[in-house]
Formats: structure tokens, sequence, C-alpha cells
């Protein structure tokens, strides 16, 4: 079961993606795993107005949401200091150069590497960038 960091509580998710089929798997996989959506967004405007105003624990957000970059939404939750996870089929290419360090789940995933990947961003290593080599 998918817990959030106090041991105690389903990990809250918003999922973030412009494919309907894909949310509605994530939604089941996400629900199979202990975990509760808070909200399915599919486009960027939607994604913004609810990563600005519900509570949740992470968000699973897809690169590209109808041909707009969901930097952000990325922006938003660094903001927040509320953990997200890309999800792409462009590999770590496709992420933002300053959202380069978050974890990443790579389209089509299997569910361990998902839950793998949300308890990955839920340890926070993600807040701090790999420094540049002197």
């Amino acid at each position: 079961m998918a817990v959030s960091e106090q041991g105690q509580s389903p990990l809250r998710v918003l999922i973030v993606d412009d494919e309907m089929l894909i949310c509605m798997t994530l939604q089941d996989v996400l629900e199979d795993l202990g975990c509760v959506v808070t909200a399915v967004c599919t486009n960027l405007q939607q994604a913004l107005d609810q990563s600005t105003r519900l509570d949740f624990d992470i968000a699973i957000l897809d690169v590209n949401l109808n041909g707009e970059e969901v930097t952000p939404v990325s922006a938003t939750l660094h903001d927040r200091d509320i953990p997200f996870v890309f999800s792409t089929g462009y590999g770590r290419s496709g992420i933002p150069q300053q959202y380069s360090h978050y974890p990443l789940i790579e389209k089509p995933f299997r569910d361990t590497d998902l839950l793998a990947t949300l308890h990955l961003a839920m340890q926070g290593d993600w807040k701090r960038p790999p420094t540049a080599a002197a």
C-alpha cells in the first residue's frame, strides 16, 4: 500500500496527462496501490488551477499537454514544495533543463516502476539539483 510520509494515510496524487486513457489507467493503478487520486487534469489551464488550490502529496505530470509544456505546473509545485514525477515517452531529453533532476517514469511503465518512482520522489532527493563540476 502506498502511504504518505507520515505512514498513516494514503498517498494523495494529482494526475496531469492529456491522454484520457492514460489518466484512467494511472488512476486504476494508483488506486490498486492504495493511493487516492485527488484530481485528473487533461490540459494546462486545468492543471494550473488544480495545482494551486488542491491539497495533495505528489503529482504525476505528462511533459507535453496537447503541445503545451507542463513547465508552469512544475514551477507551481516546486514553489509549493510538492514533489512531482514526470511521465513521458520522450525520455529524460523531454524534461525542461531546470527540472532535469526530478524523477521520471517513462511510458509505457510497469506498476512496480511507478510505485518505486513515487517513493523516490517522496524521499525528497529531487530538491537538490546536481552541482556543476568545477
